[in-house]
């Protein structure tokens, strides 16, 4: 179908959702000048229609790249897509993608395409692109095209391959996981025959680097759909984290924890916990798996190894929590377990708010915040590891609430040890 504006009442409303930057409006005007068709295509149509401001622009031209970098000598102009038809405009510090309509060949490695081959059909361009919500463009003058049905499939919240989508995965298995990304963040249900498919061809994310899985993963697992996808696609998830496939009949625990648990590590840490993957060495031998970052792997083999620890009663248990703890870790794992132990809630709850009041009142928990330090203690005759075994006994009894944390308090503290 194709919607211009000013057809009809609903056509008007599907025109009014789209408002572009002045800088998009001023590239598509320069190729129009030209004589040149250039249509907004792909994910900014489809969170224009959602009425989502899009986070980048990318458009398709019937100009070739060559006429591109001409249209826009003016610019400073990327091109290391160009072999692809791909130029990378710079307006105003925005870069926007401008791509020559394109077919493409036989895929390689179920990844990339082998050669691409430029196309005056716009038609032919949107025939390659992986669901009919991604293959929607727009003109502001001409209107929305959409030869796929993507905007009846947008208004529906469903996600449905272009085609067919056996062929789409083959050719990039990386959709796989795409497929789950935009169901679990769109919150949209996958088509049948496209579902079915993911099952078939999830064997094909063998041949995706690790960095493309953890990047398409990571979003999809903080998605608003993201528990029911782990469970009926359980054997996708298994191809990279082997232990997550016991996630399939596990939904009603997964929503739980969901519910509380919103960032990627408590996420995954809880997955782990419920699949019963709890040894730290097996934590990290499984979440090592995909290419994460050291940061993220120590805080997912902490939370998961602990997630049974009870939360800390006491303002002395927490402050000593928190010497070597940061708040946001001490949260989550406040969170995780909440969500893993239920009966537990209220004691998490209490916990939560006496870690924030520990943290907003300054209370001692670092050896760095006590009133001395060590040339204090050099000038007390201390020296070496006499010194920072002595600074740490003051700042158990300054957690304790055995003395409080002041020069002379301090140092009379330790002449009476």
């Amino acid at each position: 179908m194709t919607y211009h504006p000013s057809t009809t009442n609903a056509d008007a409303s599907v025109q009014s959702a789209f408002a572009l930057p002045s800088y998009i409006s001023d590239i598509i005007a320069r190729f129009d000048a030209a004589g040149y068709e250039v249509f907004c295509v792909g994910g900014c149509v489809r969170d224009m229609m959602r009425g989502v401001t899009p986070h980048d622009w990318d458009l398709c031209t019937s100009a070739l790249p060559e006429q591109t970098l001409a249209l826009f000598a003016d610019k400073t102009c990327l091109t290391v897509g160009i072999k692809h038809g791909t130029v990378t405009v710079m307006w105003d510090k925005n870069p926007v993608e401008i791509t020559t309509y394109r077919c493409e060949s036989a895929y390689i490695g179920h990844r990339a395409p082998s050669s691409v081959t430029f196309t005056p059909s716009l038609r032919e361009d949107c025939l390659r692109r992986d669901f009919t919500v991604n293959a929607l463009a727009y003109h502001p003058t001409t209107g929305l095209r959409d030869f796929f049905g993507g905007a009846d499939d947008l208004r529906a919240g469903i996600l449905r391959c272009v085609g067919s989508p056996s062929e789409r995965f083959d050719e990039d298995a990386l959709r796989i996981l795409r497929a789950l990304r935009f169901s679990s963040v769109l919150d949209f249900d996958i088509e049948t025959d496209t579902a079915a498919a993911l099952h078939t061809c999830a064997p094909l994310l063998t041949y995706i680097s690790g960095e493309r899985i953890l990047s398409e993963f990571r979003k999809m697992l903080i998605g608003v759909r993201a528990a029911s996808l782990l469970c009926e696609f359980a054997d996708i998830i298994a191809v990279f984290y082997p232990p997550l496939g016991a996630c399939a009949g596990l939904q009603p625990q997964i929503e739980t924890c969901f519910a509380r648990c919103t960032t990627a590590e408590t996420r995954l840490s809880a997955l782990l916990c419920l699949c019963g993957c709890t040894d730290a060495a097996e934590v990290r031998s499984t979440v090592s798996r995909l290419p994460v970052e050291r940061r993220f792997l120590d805080e997912v083999t902490a939370l998961t190894i602990n997630a049974a620890n009870m939360p800390p009663v006491t303002r002395a248990d927490m402050r000593r929590r928190m010497t070597a703890e940061s708040v946001g870790h001490i949260t989550d794992q406040l969170s995780l377990h909440a969500s893993l132990f239920p009966a537990h809630t209220d004691d998490c709850n209490r916990a939560t708010a006496l870690c924030a009041s520990v943290a907003a009142s300054g209370d001692v928990t670092r050896i760095s915040q006590l009133a001395v330090n060590g040339r204090d203690l050099a000038a007390e005759h201390m020296s070496g590891r006499a010194i920072g075994e002595c600074l740490q006994m003051l700042l158990d009894a300054v957690i304790d609430d055995k003395v409080e944390n002041t020069r002379d308090a301090l140092l009379r503290y330790l002449k009476l040890r």
